[in-house]
């Protein structure tokens, strides 16, 4: 299964590692990519410094594919940069991103990973996550699963309703098919964090599994119709001898199957 973690790119995205197994062999975080400047990079519209890695990797949980988002290092391993690429270490640091190029490079990198995968989680720590809301309007359009996870720091106590559970953030919630709000207690050690996101992910896993499923098999189903369809109509122009029912049944196999792929 290919998942997105969606959520903060500072130092607020640190939860990724605790769902994100580096390769044997590897160093360094598996959620980080590095550019192909250093600090004398040219900074210039014409020349995008991000690229993602794109294949099969096994990152989530040692298992699953990881399609994004990825932080932006430099070359160099300086994750404590001022900002200027796609987030670091630095609380409050998500990147200035000063050139319109990369800046449209992150925005497409972003959307072709969320298009990618089949499991849309986003954990929301903060209130200012624009870029996550963002995100999560997409994944919704593109019918994704979508798992929503809201700390409640990130909405903080005097933004709570009637209903405790019903937070300021209730308009990016109803997006999800599951939204759940995370409240630590003083009890909880500090691994529990972790400990909550891996559980809520594999749930959502088995989940998604099924949603899978069923859209592989209606997609199967789809085109059994097509095939049979347009064998049908086929058929019909082989038989008949009236042109207007031949032009006519050629008119429905080219509205049913416009790129010739079934045809052939």
């Amino acid at each position: 299964m290919r998942i997105y973690l969606a959520g903060k790119m500072d130092e607020l995205g640190n939860w990724r590692d605790s769902l994100l197994d580096a390769p044997p062999g590897t160093a360094g975080k598996p959620w980080h990519a590095p550019t192909r400047g250093g600090w004398d990079y040219p900074w210039n519209d014409d020349n995008p410094a991000v690229a993602w890695p794109q294949g099969p990797n096994t990152l989530v949980l040692g298992t699953h594919d990881y399609t994004g988002p990825y932080r932006c290092e430099l070359v160099d391993g300086d994750s404590g940069s001022t900002g200027v690429l796609h987030g670091n270490e630095g609380r409050g640091q998500h990147g200035s991103m000063e050139s319109m190029a990369d800046r449209r490079q992150i925005f497409t990198l972003c959307e072709m990973a969320i298009r990618r995968c089949d499991l849309f989680f986003a954990y929301v720590n903060d209130f200012d996550s624009f870029g996550t809301f963002a995100e999560i309007g997409i994944a919704c359009a593109l019918n994704k699963h979508v798992v929503v996870i809201e700390h409640e720091d990130a909405i903080g106590t005097d933004r709570y309703h009637e209903n405790e559970n019903d937070t300021d953030l209730w308009f990016v919630g109803a997006c999800a098919h599951r939204h759940i709000l995370y409240k630590p207690t003083r009890q909880d050690g500090a691994g529990y964090e972790g400990f909550f996101l891996r559980t809520i992910l594999l749930e959502e896993i088995s989940r998604c599994s099924v949603h899978v499923a069923q859209a592989e098999r209606r997609k199967t189903v789809n085109r059994q119709i097509w095939e049979q369809a347009t064998d049908s109509f086929q058929q019909i122009i082989r038989w008949t001898s009236d042109p207007r029912v031949r032009d006519e049944a050629r008119r429905m196999i080219r509205y049913l199957d416009p790129s010739g792929v079934i045809a052939s």
